[in-house]
């Protein structure tokens, strides 16, 4: 009766953790998100993006919630956010250096996170950031590796191309397969990307 009366305890405990966990996440959200709007906002000019890729400690934080894709207003925002910051050659660096730097797995979250990528608009955003990043070879092996010629294959699944907004992001794809699809990456593409790659041909 006591161990019964102990695994009882430990469930309610468990259970109240997760529910102050969940509190404490909205929370947060609701506090964020207003700035990360604002954030990007101002850094759809060059010289306010450029000078906020020098701080390493917003990458971190924009990192961890795309890992979390917990909300979707601040999933939203902290693409945006990061898609201007990579529109430039300053941004894209430091964009670059922070995803090589980072402990989580940011670029494969980008692909794989199933909470991120379910809404259109955060896919769009991705396929968007992709567009950016491919300007630099140094990422264009990382991007493969994780996944972005299947993320590709999967959205041209998904598009109805008599639609404005899909033939804009069908031809994003075209162009990013064009960009990726280099001789310079053929030993990555074979081995990561080769039933993708026949299936965006096909």
């Amino acid at each position: 009766n006591q161990h019964s009366t102990l695994e009882n305890d430990l469930q309610n405990a468990l259970s109240m953790s997760r529910s102050i966990a969940t509190r404490a996440s909205i929370i947060r959200n609701q506090r964020i998100t207003p700035i990360l709007n604002l954030l990007w906002s101002m850094t759809s000019k060059n010289l306010n993006s450029e000078m906020l890729s020098r701080f390493d400690e917003l990458f971190d934080v924009l990192f961890q919630f795309i890992e979390r894709a917990e909300n979707f207003e601040s999933n939203i925002a902290a693409l945006g956010l990061l898609v201007n910051i990579s529109s430039s050659y300053q941004g894209r660096s430091s964009l670059i250096s922070a995803f090589h730097r980072s402990p989580i797995p940011c670029i494969k979250k980008l692909f794989n996170n199933f909470e991120l990528l379910r809404e259109p608009r955060a896919r769009q955003l991705v396929l968007l950031l992709v567009k950016n990043l491919i300007i630099s070879d140094e990422i264009c092996t990382d991007l493969i590796r994780e996944g972005c010629i299947k993320f590709c294959s999967d959205y041209l699944d998904q598009l109805d191309i008599t639609s404005a907004q899909d033939e804009h992001d069908y031809i994003i794809i075209n162009e990013i397969v064009d960009t990726l699809v280099n001789a310079k990456f053929i030993k990555t593409l074979n081995f990561y990307s080769q039933n993708d790659l026949m299936k965006i041909y096909k």
